[in-house]
């Protein structure tokens, strides 16, 4: 199995991350997922899950972020396209990022108030380094069965317990992001 990009150095293009303007964000979040694709899916995987995490926060807060957690995408080929946005748009069921956690809670105490915060809380975040350039690491799993979760029930830790008994093949792929856009103080 093969994670592709229409970018040949697995770039995540400015657009699904924080290099855009402040009033494409939401609460400073672009909710935008960029598009990639998977090949060589192996025969019998009736599902895919996909995880998306930011493991140079451990240097900043010693844990990695995480970005995106989908679980029980259906495949019935050997490839599958996900254009841009998809997160916002697919049925499958999409677990809890990092923007569900209590050093969310920290850094934005009004976040519960806010009208969207449980879709940010369970879609696509978008990279949003600090300063500097962040690796990104998508697994993509092919699963011989479903995993049996619902919309937003689940986390990243729920997904790597189930694994064992349902995984096929996966493919992993780095993919870079610089910040372009001074930080918010």
């Amino acid at each position: 199995m093969k994670i592709t990009s229409a970018s040949s150095t697995f770039t995540i293009p400015d657009e699904y991350g924080c290099n855009v303007p402040a009033s494409q964000l939401t609460h400073g979040i672009n909710p935008c997922s960029f598009p990639f694709g998977v090949t060589d899916i192996p025969a019998g995987t009736k599902y895919l899950a996909v995880t998306l995490q930011d493991f140079d926060t451990i240097k900043l807060f010693g844990f990695t972020y995480i970005h995106w957690v989908m679980a029980d995408f259906p495949v019935t080929g050997d490839t599958v396209d996900f254009p841009a946005d998809f997160s916002q748009t697919t049925l499958a069921p999409q677990g809890r990022n990092s923007n569900h956690s209590a050093m969310k809670q920290r850094t934005d105490p009004e976040w519960d108030t806010y009208d969207n915060h449980i879709n940010l809380e369970t879609h696509y975040t978008g990279p949003r380094p600090r300063f500097g350039t962040h690796n990104y690491r998508l697994n993509v799993y092919a699963l011989k069965d479903a995993m049996g979760f619902k919309q937003g029930e689940f986390d990243l830790a729920d997904v790597m317990n189930k694994l064992d008994d349902l995984v096929i093949d996966q493919a992993v792929q780095n993919f870079s992001y610089e910040r372009k856009i001074a930080a918010d103080k």
